[in-house]
């Protein structure tokens, strides 16, 4: 029978070669060695979990509209530039339980963000994506509002959290959203990361 020694040599010769040295390095980094700036990774209890908070943003074009009717719980400022609310989403996977599948902050916010409704001279935004577990955890998202000074924010609740109304149409980032979009007149708003606030 051949020494440990000897097995272990075998099995080494494969990282020899240039070649083969780049995939395992790829291997390496591909498992967490490069680290997403917009987020900011958290504790978890399980190995199938990674849990964090991810930062995105968006934008929304609001000429002609007169009021903006937000989330109760959102952050709203005010600024003079031009015609458009910029919208900072932070999105946090917070699970402690041991779920059967691996569940991660990167995948996680992509099934999580903001929505809009236009009646008129109004535009609704409100969450989608959250939910809450019995001391298991959850998926939540805040949202920083920067508005122009000329027109009326309204805080209405039901637009955020499980009980927010977009919250049934937009669940999922593989379900199609076009037949959804035209019957409740909810549109996604499109939204990239941005690096996370130093602490």
């Amino acid at each position: 029978m051949a020494s440990f020694q000897a097995r272990l040599a075998e099995k080494m010769k494969v990282f020899r070669s240039p070649g083969s040295l780049l995939v395992a390095l790829m291997f390496v980094i591909g498992c967490g060695g490069m680290r997403d700036p917009s987020i900011v990774y958290t504790k978890s209890i399980d190995p199938n979990v990674v849990n964090g908070v991810a930062y995105d943003k968006a934008s929304i074009a609001v000429d002609g509209v007169s009021t903006v009717v937000v989330p109760a719980n959102a952050v709203v400022e005010r600024h003079r530039a031009d015609a458009t609310c910029d919208i900072t989403m932070r999105k946090e996977l917070a699970v402690f339980g041991h779920p059967p599948e691996r569940i991660t902050i990167s995948d996680a916010r992509r099934n999580m963000g903001c929505a809009y409704r236009r009646e008129g001279n109004v535009i609704y935004l409100a969450t989608f994506g959250e939910f809450e577990t019995d001391g298991h955890g959850a998926r939540s998202i805040g949202l920083a509002i920067s508005a122009p000074d000329d027109i009326v924010v309204e805080k209405r609740n039901g637009l955020s959290g499980g009980g927010s109304q977009a919250n049934d149409y937009f669940s999922s980032s593989e379900e199609s959203d076009a037949g959804k979009e035209g019957a409740t007149q909810w549109k996604k708003l499109r939204c990239v990361p941005v690096p996370h606030p130093k602490p």
